[in-house]
């Protein structure tokens, strides 16, 4: 299995929110772990900062990758950054070469 493709999203909860943030996540991540073609998709905690969690998702391809955007839950997640859970966030992707 070879990963050609990763996107990451990094989200800070705001104060004593990262378990409840983290419980919406993990449905987020479980729904898109079934998405065609991919290769795995987790949430971490940050050992750095407990507040900030990481969604990672890795693809055999980046046509795979940019074809998942599509996806109907990430409406749900995008909602996230709307609520009073959330601080902030930073999204990457990172191409094989």
């Amino acid at each position: 299995m070879f990963i050609a493709a990763i996107n990451t999203l990094q989200i800070q909860a705001t104060a004593h929110n990262a378990e409840s943030l983290a419980g919406h996540l993990t449905e987020i991540v479980e729904t898109l772990k079934e998405t065609p073609q991919c290769l795995g998709y987790t949430l971490t905690r940050s050992h750095a900062n407990p507040q900030t969690l990481i969604v990672a998702g890795y693809w055999p391809s980046v046509a795979a990758m940019d074809a998942h955007f599509n996806h109907p839950v990430l409406n749900d997640l995008m909602g996230l950054f709307h609520c009073d859970m959330v601080r902030g966030g930073q999204f990457s992707r990172f191409i094989a070469s």
